[in-house]
């Protein structure tokens, strides 16, 4: 299993030298390309140096802790908690980081207080998008989506600096999390590259109440939904894993599968 990466108490050698070998393990256990590794290596140690003392733990989530990252299609999720607010010029420094490890990093960035909290929208301190290189969004209104977010963290995340998820962060209201799922339920088909296999992660989740891999949940929908989707999903479980030569999903036809995905959701009571 993964280990806490705990923050060093004193600045003696041998508690940083313990507190590297750890992160070093988990990042290890990761299952990417090692360039990949080297990059999340490279940029969790960025942020220690801009943070400090400021910085309180990092977990990645996601298809990397779920086991199922592509390299020419994933993003490297992480959470971020810190201990109080954010400057601007700190977080451009981030983003900046971000680009230099040259890897898609797709993190939000919350207090303690605003990891603790069941306040939906969820208030962030802000989140770092894989746009243009690296692009620091600050979201006025709080985030909708953040909530699953953290419950995927929770569930899956492998700690790369601080604690493990299960000794700071709680299970998140199921109210909290059915209100996030309608959300992102209907914006799922003009906001995510892989709109099909969405769309059965969250049916996946209403129906077993548990988060899953966007693979994972492709795989359960082959054997629970009916024949007349198997060809649709086997195709976007293709196209996930990079396969060439296969037909690409067309907008009628994710349409479509979101009609089915809600009338099976439907069904269920939810």
């Amino acid at each position: 299993g993964y280990a806490s990466c705990p923050k060093s108490l004193t600045s003696t050698t041998r508690a940083s030298e313990v507190e590297r070998a750890v992160i070093r393990k988990n990042i290890d256990t990761l299952a990417c390309p090692p360039e990949t590794r080297q990059a999340i290596a490279h940029f969790v140690g960025r942020l220690e140096h801009i943070l400090g003392d400021d910085l309180a733990a990092v977990w990645v989530h996601g298809s990397l802790a779920h086991g199922c990252f592509n390299p020419r299609t994933s993003d490297v999720d992480l959470l971020v908690a810190i201990e109080r607010q954010c400057a601007e010029e700190t977080a451009d420094d981030i983003a900046r980081a971000a680009v230099a490890a040259d890897i898609p990093i797709d993190a939000a960035f919350v207090t303690r207080r605003q990891l603790d909290s069941d306040e939906y929208p969820a208030a962030v301190e802000f989140l770092l998008k894989p746009i243009e290189g690296a692009t620091v969004v600050r979201l006025e209104g709080g985030s909708r989506d953040f909530v699953l977010e953290r419950q995927d963290a929770l569930e899956s995340g492998v700690p790369l600096f601080g604690p493990l998820p299960g000794e700071v962060i709680r299970p998140a209201p199921p109210h909290t999390l059915c209100m996030s799922l309608d959300y992102l339920f209907g914006h799922i088909a003009e906001r995510f590259k892989d709109p099909v296999l969405m769309f059965c992660r969250i049916a996946h989740t209403y129906s077993n109440e548990k988060l899953c891999s966007k693979k994972a949940a492709g795989q359960w929908a082959l054997e629970e939904f009916g024949a007349a989707q198997f060809d649709l999903i086997k195709r976007a479980l293709a196209a996930y894993a990079g396969h060439e030569g296969c037909s690409a999903v067309t907008d009628d036809e994710v349409r479509s599968f979101e009609r089915y995905c809600a009338d099976y959701i439907a069904t269920l009571g939810k």
